[in-house]
């Protein structure tokens, strides 16, 4: 018996496959699936475009392979640069996709799968007691959060009421602010500040709000500076911001910023490269910057992180508009206190979201029941 499969239905099987993918497989056997899925988005690109490239696709495939070579040549190759190089036709490409009706039905009834697969992780992977999915236990959180977004425009209140109850078992204090957000926001949107919130742009939120983020940090550092500031992972955790860890978060993005004042020439030009082993980082450095933007910079140098800045606007400028800038707002603040690639820096998560987007902007032609 053949299988055949419609050319319009790649959409939907590839969303689905992006699903499997992040929450049903462990995470230390993903990458190949990850690499297979970005490959066959690239190729089916090619395919409907008649193998045609933009000038905009084509200068920054060699900006990608430029990039490539120098690292290789300098022995500090990351293969996360691998995986933005694979990531980029495929954001610039999501708009090419459509979703119709029986698609959302198709989905909706993998959202149960997606939801027994979610309880079975939190029953099984543990950290420091705490349930959490097979990724670290922040990375964990901002999965859930993604998927309760997906819930949120398929309408399927159940998968938002597990994720809920998920957030107060992982203690995330960044997943239940975030969501409490998303709320805020919605309720603002439809009541007093519709307006204001629909005329926010990519480059606005993404430019001030890590502006406001390295001013907090400043200001965290010398308030809370020489104050005895530990941590606990019991539930006085959601409610505790000044601890030990916040302040370690914050200190590191003050240190980024007034090495970029004093131009230090790794972070303006070439990065650190793989920020877990690169020695001269950790020597540099107490941690990773728990903010996308630094870590950027840190991995990959001030010039670089621009140039992704400036294709993610361009691609992010497709999708946000008074439908998704709901879903928008609390994924930068996921981005402003957690190292995720989800807004800046090409990414098989910054796909994912795009998908999601392009769900919402469609689904006022969906027939959706609650």
């Amino acid at each position: 018996m053949s299988v055949f499969i419609k050319v319009k239905d790649l959409s939907v099987y590839f969303f689905i496959m992006m699903c499997i993918i992040i929450y049903a497989i462990p995470d230390f056997i993903q990458l190949p699936f990850r690499l297979i899925l970005l490959l066959s988005l690239t190729g089916y690109y090619f395919y409907v475009n008649y193998a045609r490239i933009t000038f905009l696709q084509l200068f920054t495939i060699i900006f990608m392979v430029g990039m490539l070579l120098y690292k290789l040549a300098m022995h500090s190759f990351d293969f996360s640069l691998l995986m933005i190089f694979l990531s980029i036709i495929p954001i610039m490409s999501v708009k090419y996709y459509t979703f119709t009706n029986q698609h959302i039905g198709l989905l909706r009834k993998w959202l149960y799968f997606f939801i027994i697969t979610i309880i079975f992780q939190l029953m099984v992977y543990r950290y420091e007691g705490r349930p959490n999915l097979s990724y670290e236990i922040n990375q964990s959180g901002s999965y859930l959060f993604l998927f309760f977004l997906l819930c949120d425009v398929l309408k399927f209140n159940f998968g938002k009421f597990v994720i809920l109850i998920a957030s107060f078992l992982l203690l995330s204090r960044l997943l239940i602010l975030s969501i409490i957000l998303f709320y805020v926001i919605s309720f603002l949107q439809r009541k007093w500040m519709g307006t204001f919130i629909n005329r926010l742009s990519y480059t606005r939120l993404i430019v001030l709000s890590n502006i406001l983020i390295i001013l907090f940090s400043f200001w965290f550092l010398v308030t809370f500076s020489g104050s005895a500031l530990g941590g606990t992972d019991s539930i006085e955790r959601l409610t505790n911001v000044v601890d030990g860890s916040n302040y370690v978060r914050f200190k590191i993005n003050t240190e980024i910023v007034l090495r970029l004042l004093t131009k230090d020439e790794t972070l303006l030009f070439i990065g650190y490269g793989d920020l877990a082993s690169s020695k001269d980082y950790l020597n540099d450095f107490d941690l990773m910057p728990h903010n996308e933007l630094m870590k950027a910079i840190a991995q990959l140098g001030l010039l670089t992180t621009v140039f992704f800045f400036l294709i993610s606007k361009k691609v992010f400028s497709s999708f946000i508009d008074k439908t998704t800038i709901v879903y928008f707002i609390p994924i930068v603040l996921y981005t402003l206190i957690l190292w995720v690639r989800f807004t800046i820096v090409p990414s098989f998560e910054m796909v994912f979201i795009l998908f999601i987007f392009l769900l919402k902007q469609q689904s006022s032609t969906f027939t959706l029941s609650k």
